[in-house]
């Protein structure tokens, strides 16, 4: 296609109504479709050719206008008897959680908060935390949500740039607290118990300590417990906030457990898209259907994904406060939910577990993987466990990150789950493909930096202009694009196919480049490996550059024979990989290490080899 033709076809794309907009949309699927017939640019920004696997309502549709709570309870306020969550065996109504969110509203403006504050939230997935983000939604005032495993220092720094007028707290995070009471600008700490909802027998099982009593005799903080916060709040009232799309909800952090972390935004907006993106892509979330929440609040995956979007549904929210990774199939057979989103570890595990052999999973309605890449290799063996253990449903796979409020692709339909892809643009997205380096816009089945344009992406990094800027790209038509720094593809029905980070992108000291999935592809071939995780590694005789080198976790009955097996991995490798690819060495270990939240861990699996050559180096000077 002539390039100045295609620029002049963006330029009045971008020119376009909302309405003409949607015209448009319900033409490309038809052509998608093959119902009527039209020429092709060939770039999948402009034919989007996922949408032949949407419904026009959904095509047609608007994101709600509306504030969070308000989609909520607008969903739920005829269903006032019907269960939201499930907390240790207690079930909550819908009408006991608005209740309890007017109560808490009622104490945080006893309190002296008003809209425009923020309070931090510093709390897993307990009632508390819930009652507490949909009060604050309703006052106007910001979720500032932190991750109770970051250590003392990092909370005080999150807690300060926001200027939290309130902090809640988990009890059990309370020593950190007590670490910064006198360095932080917050007025109140209220410390939470996980037995505060618990059922009445549970609660003298668990044994929590009480915080309060330590700081009766600070000025500078009060510090209330849960129950004197809701006391203290009962005779006081409240307004409403008014709906602005861009109103800042939530705050939540990038970075994990290490490292320095971003406050990307989340707006009103931003989470009303996810919502909707739900309806579309997700019809299986039924009124009462059960949905596991094991993704902490604090994450945009969990806030958005695991909480907010089955809440709009009706769902029944079951709260998993402390999730261990390595009972996850425990987890399902218990709660037995017919919605769960984990990481491929996850399910991957699911497959080898001795607890699941005998299991029948026929409850399980959407098993989905998102947060980290999967195998098809490993896929396929999801999949086959799945369907052998009475589950009709394949792994359903998603794709998005922090910047759009979490999901961005998803496998919508039996039709868009084709084995290795991470689904298609939802239904409200647009999705391109770029040359790293040219910046050119790339066609299909081409190969480069996947760039997205949604509505639900964040309101910028907090205080830090500098990055949003850096990850979000504006063109020259208007049109925002989240740079997602993932190389991958879209193929001709829209499907689109992740292959790295870039970062993670291997580049050796001759300046070949390494993609760590098209090794890891080889190696899981092999039918006794179980997982395996490529890396970058330096040589001391290089000055720059990294070697490919492979992690491998071998299936239980191999452990008698791994020199034969390692033998056969590298003959598999030198058969069918350019000699630049091939990995330096092969590592066998029992598991590979995870993140906070089950990806896995590539930089500890780096830091550990270069310990190992330390070791070696000291070794060798001896």
């Amino acid at each position: 296609m002539d390039k100045k033709y295609l620029i002049e076809l963006k330029k009045h794309i971008a020119s376009l109504a909302e309405t003409e907009k949607k015209q448009r949309d319900l033409y490309l699927k038809r052509l998608a479709e093959g119902i009527i017939e039209g020429p092709l640019t060939g770039y999948p920004s402009i034919d989007k050719q996922w949408l032949k696997y949407y419904e026009d309502e959904y095509i047609l549709g608007n994101i709600p206008n509306k504030r969070v709570y308000d989609v909520i309870y607008e969903n739920n306020k005829n269903h006032l008897n019907d269960i939201a969550l499930l907390y240790y065996g207690r079930k909550i109504t819908y009408g006991e959680l608005f209740h309890n969110i007017e109560l808490t509203a009622k104490s945080f403006r006893a309190l002296n908060v008003v809209e425009g504050d923020t309070v931090s939230v510093i709390m897993p997935s307990i009632p508390e935390t819930l009652y507490s983000f949909y009060a604050l939604n309703r006052l106007g005032v910001t979720a500032n949500m932190i991750d109770p495993r970051y250590n003392s220092d990092k909370m005080k720094k999150l807690i300060n740039e926001t200027n939290s007028k309130v902090v809640l707290v988990i009890n059990i995070a309370e020593d950190k607290i007590s670490e910064i009471k006198d360095d932080i600008k917050s007025k109140y700490v209220i410390s939470v118990s996980p037995a505060e909802s618990l059922p009445f027998g549970l609660k003298f099982v668990l044994n929590t300590k009480n915080f309060i009593t330590k700081f009766l005799s600070d000025k500078k903080v009060k510090y209330l417990s849960w129950k004197e916060f809701i006391y203290n709040g009962q005779n006081s009232s409240f307004i409403d906030s008014k709906y602005n799309p861009q109103f800042p909800c939530a705050i939540v952090y990038t970075g994990g457990t290490t490292g320095v972390p971003k406050g990307a935004i989340m707006t009103t907006y931003g989470l009303n898209t996810i919502v909707y993106h739900q309806k579309s892509a997700m019809p299986l979330v039924k009124r009462q259907s059960r949905y596991l929440d094991i993704m902490p609040p604090f994450i945009a995956f969990g806030l958005t994904c695991g909480m907010n979007n089955p809440l709009s549904e009706g769902a029944i929210l079951d709260l998993i406060p402390t999730f261990d990774h390595n009972k996850f199939a425990e987890l399902i057979v218990k709660h037995k939910p017919n919605h769960v989103i984990g990481v491929p570890s996850f399910w991957i595990s699911l497959t080898t577990s001795k607890y699941a052999k005998d299991k029948s999973f026929s409850y399980l309605s959407s098993p989905i993987a998102g947060g980290d890449g999967i195998s098809m290799v490993n896929e396929k063996s999801v999949n086959d466990f799945l369907l052998s253990h009475g589950c009709i449903s394949r792994l359903a796979k998603g794709y998005g990150l922090t910047e759009v409020s979490s999901c961005a692709s998803f496998t919508c339909s039996e039709e868009s789950n084709k084995l290795g892809s991470v689904g298609i643009p939802l239904v409200k997205d647009n999705f391109k493909v770029v040359d790293p380096i040219s910046k050119e816009e790339l066609r299909t089945n081409e190969t480069g930096e996947i760039l997205i344009n949604t509505s639900s992406i964040m309101g910028g990094y907090l205080n830090n202009k500098e990055a949003t800027n850096n990850i979000i790209e504006t063109d020259e038509f208007g049109t925002n694009w989240v740079k997602t720094e993932d190389v991958g593809y879209i193929d001709s029905d829209g499907c689109l196919f992740i292959n790295d980070r870039i970062k993670n992108v291997i580049i050796r000291p001759d300046g070949f480049k390494v993609f760590p999935i098209e090794i890891e592809r080889w190696i899981l071939e092999h039918p006794l490996v179980q997982n395996c995780k490529v890396v970058g590694v330096s040589q001391n005789e290089f000055a720059s550059g990294k070697f490919p080198l492979a992690y491998i976790v071998l299936k239980p009955y191999a452990s008698n024979n791994t020199e034969e097996v390692l033998s056969q991995i590298w003959e598999l490798c030198f058969k069918h990989l350019p000699e630049y690819q091939i990995p330096i060495d092969f590592i066998v270990k029992s598991k590979l290490p995870l993140t906070s939240i089950g990806k896995i861990d590539v930089k500890h699996l780096q830091a550990e080899y270069e310990e190992g050559k330390k070791h070696l180096n000291r070794a060798l000077k001896l």
